[in-house]
């Protein structure tokens, strides 16, 4: 991730470029993987003791749980106030849970990104602290850094979200889709985990080769 790093520590690294760039959008293969670990300990040492380790990324779950390395962080839901609180905190990506439709998707875009993108995004003032937080290249602002390089992760849920996963990969702003399978297989009926030799679902392939045909990127 270092060749994606943002001009400060305290700015969101260009994690919407790593992703795209992974895969080779002419044959469709994975150029590179991104390696990342989930962080369920809400604790600032367990996080830098991470950022150490050489990951790409690390996924904090604030939807069930309490250096080279970026932020991705999973939300509760489409209305959490954590949105917010993540976005001004630096993270470089945002999981929204339970994504159903386009509609929802496109909201989740505008969420994360300012008014000059066309979203809602409000400003934090006290964020900005000059010559740390507000750097930003010739021409540029602090909010096109942060709309140019936050990445947006829908996550797929239920047979709604997979039967609309085509329309939410297509949505401007989406840059990669994400299956949930606990979630969806008790969606359908099914335990959480496999039980008396009763198969998982191809939900997850089935999303994978989607997002392949589309040319983005799945994060399973």
């Amino acid at each position: 991730m270092e060749r994606f790093a943002a001009m400060s520590l305290f700015q969101p690294s260009n994690l919407r470029r790593a992703i795209s760039e992974s895969m080779d959008k002419t044959t469709k293969r994975m150029k590179y993987h991104l390696l990342g670990t989930m962080m369920g300990v809400p604790h600032t040492i367990m996080a830098r003791n991470l950022g150490l380790l050489g990951f790409d990324f690390v996924f904090v779950d604030a939807q069930h749980a309490q250096g080279k390395t970026v932020t991705i962080v999973r939300v509760p839901n489409l209305h959490s106030e954590l949105i917010t609180h993540a976005l001004d905190a630096g993270a470089a990506g945002i999981v929204f849970p339970h994504v159903d439709t386009a509609e929802q998707a496109e909201e989740a875009v505008k969420l994360v990104r300012y008014p000059c993108s066309g979203g809602h995004r409000s400003l934090a003032p006290a964020t900005l602290i000059p010559g740390k937080t507000d750097m930003a290249p010739p021409g540029s602002s602090p909010e096109q850094v942060a709309d140019n390089n936050i990445a947006v992760i829908c996550q797929i849920e239920s047979p709604l979200g997979l039967e609309n996963a085509e329309a939410i990969a297509r949505t401007p702003g989406v840059d990669s889709l994400m299956m949930g399978p606990g979630d969806f297989r008790l969606s359908i009926g099914l335990p959480s985990k496999p039980i008396g030799g009763r198969k998982t679902p191809i939900s997850s392939k089935h999303l994978k080769n989607l997002c392949k045909c589309l040319g983005i990127v799945s994060s399973l």
